[in-house]
């Protein structure tokens, strides 16, 4: 009987727990991406999205766990009765034999006062055993309850967590398009809400004019991809203004201004699905003409063609792992390109690159900032004097404070801090 209970737990639930797994592993796997890649899903507003990915992947879970509990339950109360019933009969049977003296001397021996053994001792054994196995069964239990309560504690604390940009908060603006692209730090004063003590801006002041490439250069420390945090407000001014046309930035809806923001940032960030999906996720229902053309501007047409089988329909993998460290920038300039935004970031898009993979994605970046048919405002940090030598004006930054600014004749012609720079720029 116990035999045929692991056999109808294990092996009848067999398909139902091959699909579980899956979908257990798919919803752990988007909530791992979307965790440690939280920056790119805020920046492309992909948090419904993912949030729909991972219901989807929690309620197919809730669907197979609910089908083996079911197995599983039943297993073990069939296995359960299937024992105390054995108990029971092997007990009824002795009761019997040393009633009727088939057990030679044992009714004398063991009836007293019209009681049995069974009834003086054996019950009373047995109804112990079984007191005591629920009661271990119990502990087991509590300690398991207990670990997943504290589990359960951290997690209910990071979902109750609010976060201090709302960006849902209701009444805020949303001006009508197209917008210009002018970018205004106005006596900004900021800390990482983690590091205060540390202050990056005491009073931060910068224009970035509408339409303009500007490219932010220093040494390390100096605040350069703060400005990007705070272009794609990630983090509010702790004092002054950000400013976008005029409009301050805590006014504005930030669902609309991330939308106007492309970003392409130092670590390329891909999720599980198929190359075409990810560079879709910078346009809601982008057609694929529309990714093909994105992935031409961006150098990834050629390399998604040739050297992958099923093209645009090849999976990159958890976190874009099948593909190489430049194969992965070009299709996130892809997915950046195809959002067409109004304001483009790249906070050192070729840094983590090796130099052939540099030498393609930096062609990429180029090509993209030349184009003079989409008048976009573009802010480059970057580590490579030919990416930042024909940008349309130059900032030098030194511990959060504006050192120098202008083109790259008229800084070299300075002869100060830039040219400092200049000489350790690839």
């Amino acid at each position: 009987m116990v035999s045929m209970a692991i056999e109808f737990a294990v092996l009848n639930p067999s398909a139902a727990g091959a699909k579980d797994e899956s979908m257990g592993a798919m919803a752990s796997t988007v909530m791992s991406e979307v965790v440690s890649s939280i920056r790119t899903v805020a920046s492309f507003m992909l948090e419904e999205p993912k949030m729909a990915q991972f219901r989807d992947s929690m309620d197919k879970h809730l669907a197979t766990q609910k089908i083996k509990a079911v197995f599983s339950g039943s297993a073990r109360a069939f296995s359960q009765a299937s024992m105390l019933v054995g108990f029971g009969f092997v007990f009824w049977i002795a009761n019997e034999w040393f009633i009727d003296g088939t057990v030679k001397g044992a009714k004398d021996q063991f009836i007293v006062d019209d009681q049995t053994a069974f009834e003086r001792i054996l019950l009373p054994m047995l109804c112990m055993f079984m007191l005591a196995a629920g009661f271990g069964a119990a502990a087991m239990d509590a300690t398991d309850m207990s670990k997943a309560s504290a589990a359960g504690r951290k997690v209910f604390q990071l979902i109750d967590r609010k976060p201090p940009i709302d960006i849902n908060a209701p009444g805020a603006l949303e001006p009508s398009d197209p917008i210009k692209g002018e970018l205004k730090f106005e006596g900004v004063r900021f800390a990482y809400p983690s590091r205060q003590e540390n202050l990056i801006y005491k009073k931060l002041s910068l224009t970035i004019e509408a339409g303009t490439t500007v490219a932010l250069v220093g040494t390390s420390g100096s605040g350069k991809s703060t400005v990007v945090q705070l272009i794609e407000r990630f983090y509010d001014p702790d004092q002054g203004r950000v400013l976008l046309d005029g409009f301050d930035y805590k006014n504005l809806n930030v669902t609309w201004l991330r939308s106007k923001i492309g970003l392409v940032s130092q670590e390329p960030v891909l999720f599980s699905g198929t190359i075409a999906e990810n560079i879709a996720l910078g346009k809601t229902g982008a057609t694929k003409e529309e990714i093909i053309e994105a992935a031409k501007m961006a150098n990834a047409h050629t390399f998604i063609m040739e050297d992958f089988e099923k093209g645009y329909d090849t999976d990159v993998g958890e976190g874009g792992g099948k593909l190489s460290g430049g194969q992965k920038q070009r299709v996130a300039i892809a997915r950046a390109i195809i959002k067409n935004p109004s304001i483009l970031l790249l906070d050192e898009a070729t840094s983590a690159l090796d130099n052939e993979s540099e030498r393609v994605v930096q062609a990429a970046l180029d090509e993209l900032m030349a184009r003079k048919d989409q008048r976009r405002t573009t802010v480059v940090i970057a580590h490579r004097l030919t990416t930042i030598r024909n940008a349309d004006k130059i900032v030098v930054m030194e511990k959060g404070t504006v050192r120098e600014e202008g083109t790259h004749d008229e800084l070299m012609a300075l002869g100060g801090e830039y040219v400092k720079l200049s000489a350790n720029l690839r």
